[in-house]
């Protein structure tokens, strides 16, 4: 199941573990495998929407097709753009998807994503471009409206833990 699709590769919203993608913005260096999560009553989905066309495209070439077929594959190198990437939140009965509220600063990471046990609330943190502050956000899945709860600052490097919500 595919949630949205729209303008190809450049901007797209996460399908299902089976068939989406995180990209290599997120997945080298936040150690992502994800990008869709149940809620723990299975009543919604929140999801990852990734905005990849400002970012680099580097040619790959296929040295298994016969004629060296060449594909694009995009990486944003060291201060280049990154994925512009949001948060949304869906019921599985459908509708409009929820953005939750991560802030107008769109050049940072989103490392890690997890539904609250009463899954009304969904976890998101937030790490700025130079990765020493995190920010462990709690939004309302309904409204996207979040609040900071906490936040980690280091002078050099924030190394990201795994996320613990029970």
């Amino acid at each position: 199941m595919s949630l949205t699709e729209r303008a190809g590769d450049n901007a797209w919203r996460h399908g299902s573990s089976t068939q989406g993608r995180t990209g290599l913005g997120l997945s080298g260096r936040a150690g992502f495998e994800d990008g869709v999560w149940w809620s723990p009553d299975s009543s919604k989905i929140a999801f990852l929407e990734m905005d990849e066309s400002k970012v680099t495209r580097f040619p790959l070439v296929d040295f298994a097709s016969f004629a060296g077929a060449v594909e694009e594959e995009r990486y944003p190198i060291a201060g280049g753009n990154n994925p512009v990437v949001h948060v949304y939140v869906v019921s599985v009965n459908g509708g409009k998807a929820a953005l939750m509220d991560t802030g107008s600063e769109t050049n940072q990471y989103i490392p890690r994503v997890a539904w609250l046990r009463d899954s009304k609330r969904v976890a998101i943190e937030r790490l700025n471009r130079l990765q020493t502050q995190l920010d462990l956000l709690i939004a309302g899945a309904e409204t996207g409206k979040s609040s900071v709860v906490l936040t980690e600052k280091d002078l050099y490097w924030i190394n990201v833990p795994m996320i613990c919500i029970s």
